[in-house]
């Protein structure tokens, strides 16, 4: 998305010309992109359908770091 269409085209169309035949997999939310692939796998499809949102209580407000850093010796009384 942080390209515009235009350049987006250029960048495909030179990745499938390339001779080394890239492999090129895309994530995007514009309907353009699929004239560039030559397939399409809908992740949609892999999910069962809920009637409502999946919440999970706490998720993000765990203050429990994910992990701590131990300060190398001899760089706490020399903070650069």
């Amino acid at each position: 998305s942080a390209l515009d269409e235009a350049t987006e085209a250029q960048l495909y169309c030179l990745l499938r010309a390339a001779p080394w035949r890239p492999t090129v997999v895309s994530v995007s939310h514009r309907s353009t992109l699929r004239n560039f692939h030559d397939r399409v796998l809908d992740v949609a499809a892999f999910s069962p359908p809920r009637e409502q949102p999946l919440r999970v209580p706490g998720a993000f407000i765990d203050p429990t770091p994910a992990f701590t850093v131990t300060p190398l010796a001899g760089l706490a009384d020399n903070p650069a």
